[in-house]
């Protein structure tokens, strides 16, 4: 009887692998015609959330450039400094005769941005004085933490209205004085700039920093639509125009530096990757953010009791399920994209989940459209239960992390904060979906 049950619910796993999590109870009953089974669905083992900070977070080459301030309910005064190097025409064809005219940055914006842009913003643009480049020439990366001296004296200062969802490019025009300088290059240093790697010895690179005053941290795309261009005309039988174009460089040390001020916050004792900080100590929350590195951090305390159960079964599905604080004050858009990593006592990444066929475990959103109490996110956590399981022990130590995607993570400010409260419309909880059988 043992082996046929067995094989019948392995059959039944394949035949419901693709039911949504609601369907599940009532296909396993309409399945299950053997009056000697029980399905039954347990979701009482406790679920502890806390988070903990990253010492720093890679921030180079993510094809982002992140550049204001704004205000953070839960996270206070977030600041990013954008810095980038640009590289030398890679044609250059300039009469002796040539007269400038002016000089433009244009910055394509991302779609990204945080904080309140329907106030006016201003942007500075600062020549870097040291070569942007890790400080150890064993690293690859630049960080959030990393920043690099430049010249007080701006290129150009910026004041405007932002258009992130526009698909718009910002175009800053920058002082005469470098567009004048940019020209004699072209036309009296060839002997010594020779492709991008002189140029950029001589222009080191650029920071982009954002005023006090301001109210909104905006994302530009760091790509070969960023770049300088300079404007120029020859007097001749008639006036010609001409442009020459320094694209951003093709190997760009391109980075953002992040900072925030959390003073008074509860979040202000987060501040190690080494000790995470349970919710209970930070208003009942746990956060997660990208750019900065807050990491959620979820472990199951009580997985052991599952070795306990003396009734033969067999665990179907598990699933997590984590809501966000839903703060009508709190502007910030809820994220759509989460995956799961498995971690270790002192909190490092040790693999991104995924399934028995390698596949990514992806958390599914679901938006509460019409009244917003119901919004929440739900992982597959099956396979990481039967790996802690499988040898009879759970390792008190291991648990999950919540995190972005790399791109998403290093190169944006997405950020959550799940809420852990006890109530059953707020607590985080673990499904638990068993078949028991004699």
């Amino acid at each position: 009887m043992k082996s046929k049950t067995i094989i019948y619910l392995l059959g039944l796993l394949m035949l419901l692998s693709c039911e949504s999590e609601e369907d599940l109870l009532i296909s396993l009953g309409d399945n299950f015609i053997n009056s000697e089974t029980t399905v039954a669905l347990v979701d009482t083992l406790s679920v502890e959330l806390s988070t903990f900070k990253l010492d720093s977070v890679a921030t180079s080459g993510t094809g982002y450039m992140l550049v204001g301030k704004y205000s953070d309910l839960y996270l206070g005064e977030v600041r990013a400094t954008g810095y980038l190097q640009i590289d030398y025409p890679t044609t250059v064809d300039v009469d002796d005769d040539e007269i400038f005219d002016s000089i433009c940055i244009e910055l394509p914006y991302s779609g990204m941005a945080y904080g309140d842009t329907l106030a006016y913003q201003t942007i500075s643009l600062h020549r870097v004085l040291a070569d942007i480049e890790p400080a150890d020439e064993d690293e690859s990366y630049l960080y959030n933490t990393t920043s690099f001296p430049y010249d007080e004296e701006a290129l150009a200062v910026k004041t405007f209205r932002a258009k992130p969802n526009k698909y718009e490019n910002l175009e800053i025009r920058l002082s005469d004085e470098l567009g004048t300088e940019f020209l004699d290059l072209l036309k009296y240093e060839n002997d010594w700039i020779d492709g991008s790697s002189d140029f950029i010895e001589y222009f080191k690179g650029l920071a982009f920093k954002g005023s006090e005053n301001n109210t909104a941290l905006l994302s530009f795309t760091a790509d070969t639509t960023l770049k300088i261009v300079l404007y120029t005309h020859l007097i001749g039988e008639e006036k010609t125009d001409h442009t020459f174009t320094f694209p951003l460089s093709s190997n760009c040390e391109q980075f953002n530096s992040i900072s925030n001020d959390v003073s008074g916050l509860p979040i202000e004792n987060v501040i190690t990757q080494r000790e995470e900080i349970s919710s209970d100590y930070l208003s009942k929350v746990a956060y997660l953010q990208a750019g900065m590195g807050y990491i959620t951090r979820v472990d199951f305390p009580s997985l052991g009791k599952i070795l306990e159960v003396d009734h033969k079964n067999y665990l179907y599905k598990a699933v997590l399920v984590m809501r966000p604080v839903i703060n009508k004050e709190d502007d910030v858009a809820l994220p759509e994209n989460l995956i799961l990593y498995t971690t270790d006592k002192h909190n490092n990444v040790v693999s991104e989940l995924s399934d028995d066929d390698g596949n990514t475990v992806y958390g599914n959103y679901y938006f509460d459209e019409y009244y917003n109490e119901n919004t929440y996110y739900s992982f597959d956590v099956t396979d990481f239960l039967y790996d802690e399981l499988a040898d009879n022990y759970v390792d008190p130590d291991n648990g999950l992390l919540i995190m972005f995607g790399t791109t998403e993570f290093k190169g944006s400010l997405s950020r959550i904060v799940f809420d852990g409260r006890e109530g059953t419309s707020y607590r985080p909880y673990l499904n638990l979906y068993y078949v028991f059988y004699d």
